[in-house]
């Protein structure tokens, strides 16, 4: 008389052991294909690809040029005239913003902390940060800015990652993808 395989099926246990590893094999197949799936569809659905310069808005009326900055946390907008004001026995700071055809506007904002951003050689720099809506392409987010003189850098905008996550996939071949549609309304 054979083994227990052979009782109940007719055959060796190479069957028994052939079928549950089939078994085991489709769920595995399964499973990964629901997974690729999943996985695929979320970060195509939801992620924009923008080029390594955009143009953003930082009001409806008010464009500049951006460097978008994967490697920078936070954004930071180059600011001039920087003056500390009281506000309802609130920190507030008063700031000019110039965009690079050199028009500019004056802006106020709360202060919401003071960062201290350490810089080349241990020197540190403080920096006010505060609230700031951004649009670009037809994405609207109100992210914490840093307010920075950028006077010797090209681009008087980073956008950093607080902005891009979730939301965008940056291509460093790529330019100038997208206009800030926002309008005064966030669309997203």
């Amino acid at each position: 008389m054979g083994g227990y395989g052979e009782m109940v099926h007719g055959k060796g246990w190479q069957s028994v052991m052939s079928r549950r590893f089939g078994f085991v094999a489709w769920g595995l197949m399964a499973c990964w294909v629901f997974f690729l799936l999943t996985v695929q569809e979320t970060s195509s659905r939801e992620k924009i690809v923008v080029g390594w310069i955009e143009r953003v808005s930082i009001t409806p009326e008010f464009i500049l040029q951006a460097k978008i900055d994967t490697g920078a946390d936070n954004c930071s907008l180059h600011v001039e005239d920087i003056q500390p004001v009281q506000r309802d026995g609130e920190r507030w700071v008063r700031f000019k913003v110039m965009n690079q055809t050199r028009e500019s506007i004056s802006m106020e904002r709360k202060v919401l902390r003071i960062a201290r951003i350490k810089r080349k050689e241990n020197e540190s720099q403080k920096r006010y940060v505060v609230d700031m809506g951004i649009c670009l392409g037809d994405v609207y987010k109100k992210v914490q800015v840093n307010l920075v003189d950028r006077s010797g850098f090209k681009f008087h905008m980073l956008v950093g990652r607080n902005f891009l996550r979730d939301s965008f996939v940056v291509d460093p071949s790529l330019q100038y993808t997208r206009e800030p549609l926002c309008g005064k309304d966030p669309v997203r």
